[in-house]
């Protein structure tokens, strides 16, 4: 009788969610560490959280009974955290010529191959805006929706879109919001005090995760390099490395206080949304809410914008046309050229990764368009959005000057 020989790979696998989360999990980590939570009851959903009410220092007096009219709601503390979903998509297609005739070295499939492109594509877009400064957006015939992304949620200020901005007693204080100059300028005594600060919020010890920008990172290697201490008072610290391994080592991959710590994680997608340089061709008039650009290509609703004569806080309220945009306030000061930059550098993000979950209503999948003669066509798309249960006990590094 002949064998019937039976696969062991898994038959009902029709999407692509093992592919996104397993897809470069070490240069894409957010998207690939964050919790996969329940899929979003709308485009736009919300969570409820819960800030403990402190104890307070005292008794209770023999005999002395419950006066119904003083009874503590323990529920004041209680406020719905908002979101909106995304919709991600990622397109790709062969030539019939392509198809048919080349025969590209280590590549049997030249559609299939176009599609993990187009899929490692997509996830970059996600960390990218898992990571960034970007906020909630309805979308529309005109407007995209857009999820908000991870330093904007755990930001110290309110966020400009007023209809999902986080409460003011849910957000982290200025202590776990930490503004410099430039990265050499953050030392050891800034980072402890931003753990401390978001180990009093969370109201135990922390344990977070640090996506850094390279510089960052080896910031961290440099507070246990060795020092000279000719003519300064700046302690030297010495770490032996085993000899007899051939390596020296000095990545500094968690840095521990006695209120927490902190892995550190290396990315390249922090600042999403940060222009490489300034607005090029700038304009804005005193008074006015008007600002003239070379080009609002990739500009969209609830970027911050920042520059002389701009007031703080503001953001672009909407986009005019493909050479104007709206700010949120008015300009303070005239201006020309390429003063204004767009949204802040974030150096750091230190993110307690129990607090976010991506809610996922589209699971990733990779339709193909009818044929048409010309060649293969498809894509790939997901329809996610990033969540913050608890916005208070997370900091984060940031550049905010131009």
């Amino acid at each position: 009788m002949a064998q019937t020989l039976v696969s062991t790979l898994p038959v009902n696998h029709e999407d692509l969610s093992d592919e996104l989360v397993l897809l470069n999990p070490d240069e894409m980590a957010f998207t690939s560490m964050v919790k996969k939570g329940s899929a979003p009851e709308n485009v736009e959903f919300s969570t409820p959280a819960d800030i403990r009410l402190s104890g307070s220092l005292g008794g209770v007096r023999d005999h002395e009974t419950v006066d119904r009219t003083n009874i503590t709601n323990q529920h004041i503390n209680r406020e719905r955290l908002r979101g909106t979903i995304q919709h991600f998509r990622e397109t790709h297609g062969e030539s019939i010529v392509a198809q048919s005739v080349m025969d590209p070295a280590g590549i049997s499939d030249l559609f299939l191959n176009g599609r993990m492109k187009a899929m490692t594509r997509m996830k970059e877009d996600m960390e990218l805006t898992f990571l960034s400064q970007q906020d909630c957006q309805m979308g529309s015939t005109s407007l995209e929706f857009l999820t908000r992304g991870a330093s904007m949620a755990i930001d110290a200020s309110a966020q400009p879109n007023s209809s999902y901005a986080v409460a003011s007693s849910y957000r982290p204080v200025s202590g776990q919001n930490l503004d410099v100059a430039a990265v050499s300028s953050v030392t050891e005594a800034n980072i402890r005090a931003l753990l401390q600060a978001c180990r009093l919020a969370k109201k135990g010890p922390v344990k977070l995760t640090g996506f850094c920008t390279l510089d960052m990172a080896t910031r961290f290697d440099d507070y246990f390099t060795e020092a000279s201490t000719s003519g300064s008072v700046t302690p030297v610290r010495r770490f032996n490395s085993n000899g007899s391994t051939g390596t020296y080592e000095i990545g500094i991959t968690r840095y521990k206080t006695r209120f927490g710590y902190v892995d550190i994680v290396p990315t390249t997608y922090l600042n999403g949304i940060r222009s490489s340089g300034s607005l090029a061709g700038t304009g804005t008039t005193n008074t006015s809410t008007a600002v003239t650009v070379t080009s609002t290509a990739g500009l969209r609703p609830f970027m911050r914008v920042f520059g002389t004569g701009v007031p703080a806080g503001a953001y672009i309220a909407s986009v005019t046309n493909s050479t104007s945009f709206v700010l949120s306030a008015a300009a303070t000061a005239s201006t020309a050229g390429s003063g204004l930059t767009l949204g802040q550098f974030d150096h750091a993000l230190f993110l307690d990764m129990d607090f976010f979950e991506m809610k996922t209503s589209l699971v990733p999948s990779g339709p193909e368009l009818p044929e048409d003669g010309g060649g293969k066509d498809g894509f790939v798309q997901a329809i996610a959005a990033l969540h913050c249960t608890y916005p208070g006990v997370h900091g984060k590094i940031a550049d905010i000057t131009p």
